[in-house]
């Protein structure tokens, strides 16, 4: 069977449209969705890359507002899906801030949450404050110390992917965070990337890239760890790294042989028919 990602419509986050692009209109309110993914296909069973936040007050403490609309939210999700957290086999996250780790506690324990090492530890060892709720880094010890709980990754290396099952593999994103990875899934329409937050709005930090006049630069987030030469090459090496590209905060988009936006997903399943590519404009 052909592998596939189906969308999950998590909730939103309002914030600051500075926040997803270095310089974009500080002051201004903006609203960007947070999805998960769920990867149809594989033989080992249903894997969901990423959870969300835990609860919309906790965006709060990192200066942004949680929305959970009427008909999303993880649990209603799965719901919709006839689905149970037990039904899920693995948990894989790109990293562990707050609307990506949030829902873990949720699933039982005979569900194997997978993270990179570097990633937990920079998690765990207080370094980025309350980007790491202490409630979700909590949990996630809870489930290195339980057998079979946690599968902890070392991927260091940007260049040297790792498979975890046929046709899905990770590799180090090399920005972001410190353990970011990327989510490599081959599809019969081309790899599709998940590639957590390295790269927010597809349209202002690639098509037309703001305040950028070199010939295929990128911009990079406000929301980053790392130098600005590091970040424009993690999401340059995302750009390269597949057919699909998916984000968590805005739909996925198809490139074509130039890597140029060929259009954005029409639907919740990768791969799928595509829209004409525009600008995604949000308001809070």
């Amino acid at each position: 069977m052909a592998l596939s990602l189906e969308i999950l419509d998590l909730g939103d986050v309002h914030l600051d449209a500075a926040f997803e692009v270095r310089g974009r209109t500080p002051g201004k309110p903006y609203s960007c969705r947070t999805s998960g993914y769920l990867i149809h296909g594989l033989a080992d069973g249903l894997v969901l890359v990423d959870t969300g936040y835990r609860a919309p007050e906790m965006m709060e403490t990192g200066g942004m507002r949680g929305v959970i609309r009427p008909g999303c939210g993880l649990e209603t999700e799965l719901a919709k899906r006839g689905l149970q957290p037990k039904d899920i086999r693995y948990i894989l996250h790109t990293h562990l801030h707050i609307d990506h780790a949030g829902k873990d506690d949720i699933f039982p324990m005979s569900t194997t949450v997978i993270m990179n090492r570097d990633e937990l530890a920079m998690a765990a060892g207080g370094l980025a404050g309350l980007a790491y709720p202490p409630e979700d880094v909590k949990h996630l010890v809870d489930r290195v110390y339980t057998k079979d709980a946690a599968w902890i990754l070392d991927a260091q290396d940007a260049h040297s992917p790792i498979e975890l099952f046929p046709h899905v593999a990770v590799q180090l994103a090399g920005g972001h965070t410190r353990g970011s990875i990327n989510v490599l899934v081959e599809t019969d329409k081309g790899t599709a990337v998940i590639c957590g937050d390295v790269l927010y709005d597809i349209h202002d930090q690639y098509v037309n890239p703001l305040f950028e006049i070199g010939h295929r630069e990128v911009r990079i987030a406000t929301n980053t760890q790392g130098a600005e030469r590091t970040e424009k090459a993690a999401i340059k090496k995302v750009l390269e790294s597949g057919a699909w590209i998916c984000p968590m905060h805005e739909l996925p988009t198809l490139l074509d042989d130039l890597k140029q936006p060929q259009g954005r997903l029409d639907g919740i399943v990768v791969p799928g028919p595509v829209a004409p590519f525009v600008r995604l404009k949000s308001a809070a």
